[in-house]
């Protein structure tokens, strides 16, 4: 190439590439380093357990069913990229700005009143020492587990067992209030409400109401916790709150498999093996030791209750009954029962472990929803949390005895009572749509005692038996020689011959003869009227108070002894 043609054009070059006048470069923004809360369409089950995997923090469900996902900034642009329709929520809450509010359970506190509720019923109530969390078996702190054993110790013998479980993750504030709730109704109730007293005469409970506590520490001073905090991995310490192993990801059973993480910066970081954790290994050993007949372990959120399998889709070997236990709970509290792997998979949880190696019925308990507060609800919902969970966690401690079996029964409702001079009608809604479905065909009654099958008074439906799933029943009572307080004792039965579990009562007999809730001056003119009557005539085993074949002085008497007297015919479902 001639060497005079191409010099001018490197000599051109040379002066482009030579210095130049010196520019101002503006400063790239700082990348924002805080996390958002966001919304996207539910992947599927399969996909979503991956996403957690990933580190994709998510919460729960919202009411519409899209998943509320707490991510940092370049996670969300991501799951963009993964074809998701992410949407911000808000407001966001951001680092140290998790609530927590007076209502909550405090730890301390907490332990302190279980033990003084063990000081103050010791033959309800004993409080026991489960072992260590992982801090304080590292001797860092002194947390413990512990437990609460409920029982009537005066009532001997083999008793069906129920455990609740609460807190295995921390944030989840409101289920130890549930399960401290729960102990409390419980203890208070005994001696002044008959289905209380009846279940803790005839029913043993185990509540562990923070099997997390050194995450909830966390939670106590405003971060947004789930793990516990063995911080021997995820050593980056990021995210703040990355430290720790998913407790409900470190049981024996499946352990390892898809539905948890081997990042340990994951929050479903499943830990170095199962049962690694000293929390895990404490419920393992109290299940183990106990022998429980069904367990449940509260969460939040989601208004769900789920049952096994977490790990795979395939049906558990018990599956329709493990449905029908959901499916009647769920009548109480409105949550839907569905198998656990359907909201995401999950491997080495509770219940999997539970119901895989005990073989016992096992449901999670996601408690509330995304427009409830999410993991911090205010104190009006967190008491309405608590409410709506009541009655169907009693009812799970009826169902103890025989899970599947009195799962199919119909529910007794609604129960009320009607005095008529010495005359007792008691009158139910025998309830067998979120059981059985079976056609309901009555029960029967019992007064202080439960009899065998067939040996009380029967309960007779209002329109005579028919095809009806739902249906009133009632049963006149003759209370002639009894006074003070007697336990009423209620079955239902459908026509497959499944018998519920009782609802029990408290009654005193009462003594109004018009009907009107009253023991006043006309119930005393209505007997007056009807002096010297004979007692075949119309009304007269009613007024003929105390049974003597005659309507006198005597049964004015016994009505003037209650004067102003509220017969407190009650309402309500059980």
């Amino acid at each position: 190439m001639n060497l005079q043609r191409i010099l001018p054009l490197v000599l051109v070059l040379l002066a482009w590439l030579g210095p130049r006048p010196e520019t101002t470069v503006a400063e790239p923004p700082p990348p924002i380093l805080e996390p958002v809360l966001i919304s996207f369409p539910h992947p599927g089950p399969e996909k979503l357990a991956r996403l957690m995997a990933q580190g994709v923090d998510v919460w729960g469900l919202d009411e519409e069913g899209r998943v509320i996902a707490q991510v940092m900034p370049d996670q969300m642009r991501w799951l963009q990229g993964q074809g998701l329709a992410v949407q911000m929520v808000t407001p966001t809450p951001g680092p140290r700005q998790y609530p927590f509010r007076a209502c909550y359970a405090v730890y301390t506190d907490a332990v302190a009143q279980m033990q003084s509720w063990a000081d103050a019923y010791p033959q309800l109530a004993e409080l026991f020492d489960l072992g260590p969390s992982w801090e304080a078996a590292k001797g860092r702190v002194n947390r413990r587990l512990w437990g609460m054993r409920l029982t009537n110790e005066d009532v001997t013998g083999s008793k069906p067992k129920l455990l609740l479980l609460a807190l295995h993750h921390a944030r989840e504030t409101v289920t130890p209030v549930v399960a401290l709730n729960l102990i409390e109704t419980l203890l208070a109730g005994y001696g002044q409400d008959a289905d209380i007293t009846w279940l803790l005469d005839q029913r043993e409970l185990w509540v562990v109401p923070f099997v997390n506590p050194d995450g909830y520490a966390k939670v106590q001073v405003g971060l947004n916790w789930r793990k516990n905090t063995n911080d021997a991995e995820c050593a980056s310490g990021f995210p703040p709150d990355g430290v720790g192993v998913d407790l409900n990801r470190n049981y024996g059973y499946q352990w390892g498999g898809p539905g948890a993480s081997e990042n340990p910066c994951s929050q479903t970081y499943r830990g170095q093996g199962p049962f690694s954790e000293p929390e895990t290994q404490a419920v393992r050993d109290l299940a183990l030791r106990e022998g429980f007949d069904m367990v449940i372990s509260l969460h939040a959120f989601g208004d769900l209750i789920l049952y096994p399998w977490g790990y795979t889709r395939e049906p558990a070997f018990d599956a329709d009954g493990l449905y029908r236990v959901a499916r009647v709970l769920s009548s109480f509290n409105g949550y839907t029962p569905i198998q656990s792997v359907q909201l995401y998979p999950t491997n080495g949880d509770t219940c999997d472990w539970v119901y895989g190696t005990l073989g016992l019925p096992c449901f999670t308990f996601e408690i509330g929803g995304a427009a409830e507060g999410y993991f911090w609800p205010d104190c009006k919902r967190l008491q309405l949390q608590w409410e709506e969970n009541r009655d169907a966690l009693l009812y799970a401690l009826k169902l103890a005895a025989a899970p599947y079996e009195l799962a199919q029964a119909p529910r007794v409702r609604d129960l009320r009572l009607r005095f008529h001079g010495r005359l007792l009608t008691v009158e139910v809604l025998l309830d067998d749509a979120a059981t059985g479905n079976e056609a309901v065909t009555g029960g029967e009654v019992f007064v202080d005692t439960m009899g065998a099958s067939g040996t009380g008074i029967p309960l007779r439906l209002a329109g005579g038996v028919g095809s009806a799933s739902v249906a009133t029943a009632t049963a006149t009572l003759d209370l002639a020689g009894l006074n003070e307080r007697h336990t009423l004792y209620v079955f239902a039965e459908d026509e497959a011959g499944h018998r519920s579990p009782p609802t029990a009562r408290y009654f005193q007999p009462c003594f109004d003869v018009t009907d009107d809730g009253l023991v006043l001056a006309d119930d005393v003119m209505h007997i007056a009227a009807a002096w010297h009557q004979p007692i075949a005539q119309a009304d007269g085993t009613a007024l003929d108070l105390n049974a003597d074949e005659a309507i006198d002085v005597r049964d004015v008497m016994l009505v003037a002894a209650q004067w102003g007297h509220h017969c407190d015919g009650g309402g309500g479902t059980e």
